[in-house]
């Protein structure tokens, strides 16, 4: 059997958004809502790269991103949302904790934190965490 990638246990950030209506708008739309999802894309790409995020996956109108540094979680979610435009509202969630990483992918209470933290947050806004927030560098300049 080949060799597989070890399964490792990490402290990373994961941000979960997705797109306000998306669901509603494939439904009047199906091509403007897929340029959205383009017009995402266009947008985050740079930034993961920028902010030593990785794209874990897209799931839907959705993204699932990785970072090991907390502040570069939480700036590259506000550079993401100072980008878009009315056209593209988007939410997002950050939560901080160890992880699972697996072939690539992240699994563990953490994943679903986040994505629970990115459903109820307000459109165009990112919301974090209170054990985000602790693990910032910096954080009182925030404050």
């Amino acid at each position: 059997m080949p060799n597989s990638p070890k399964v490792e246990r990490k402290l990373a950030a994961i941000m979960f958004t997705d797109i306000v209506g998306y669901t509603k708008l494939t439904s009047t739309d199906e091509e403007k809502a897929f340029n959205l999802i383009k017009k995402k894309r266009e947008l985050l790409l740079p930034l993961l790269e920028k902010y030593s995020g990785k794209l874990i996956k897209e799931i839907g109108d959705g993204t699932l991103t990785r970072y090991f540094n907390t502040n570069d979680a939480i700036d590259c979610a506000n550079n993401f949302q100072s980008k878009t435009d009315d056209d593209l509202k988007v939410r997002a969630g950050i939560h901080s904790g160890e992880v699972i990483i697996d072939n690539k992918d992240v699994f563990g209470d953490v994943v679903n934190i986040a994505s629970r933290i990115e459903s109820i947050a307000q459109p165009k806004s990112v919301l974090v965490s209170k054990e985000t927030i602790d693990k910032l560098e910096n954080k009182d300049e925030l404050m």
